[in-house]
């Protein structure tokens, strides 16, 4: 059983983000000081919160709640990503790589239901 998955990638943390670009702005130079924004961003950024926006992550949920191990994809194409991700779905059963495709979409702005 494989998965196919169309998703949007989450929302900027903008505070964090900015924080970090002003704070290592240098004038002088008219750029980033790349350490410096590494620096401020560790600080600031909340490293579950980023990681849980990424675009594979309602996939690696799903196929960890399903024991799904069989190809494992997701596309990123705005709104037509669910219609793409169906779509190649049916490929991959039509090719005989996956016996069983779970299609779809998602947002990748993962939250716990409480």
């Amino acid at each position: 059983m494989g998965i196919y998955l169309g998703s949007g990638e989450g929302s900027l943390d903008f505070d964090a983000y900015s924080t970090a670009a002003l704070s290592a702005w240098k004038p002088d130079g008219a750029c980033i000081d790349s350490v410096r924004w590494a620096q401020v961003a560790i600080e600031h950024m909340n490293v579950v919160r980023e990681l849980e926006q990424e675009p594979n992550m309602p996939l690696s949920h799903l196929a960890l709640l399903t024991g799904a191990r069989g190809p494992a994809f997701n596309c990123l194409t705005a709104c037509a990503a669910s219609t793409q991700a169906i779509g190649e779905a049916t490929e991959i059963l039509r090719r005989g790589d996956a016996d069983v495709m779970i299609g779809g979409g998602a947002h990748s702005m993962i939250t716990p239901s409480v």
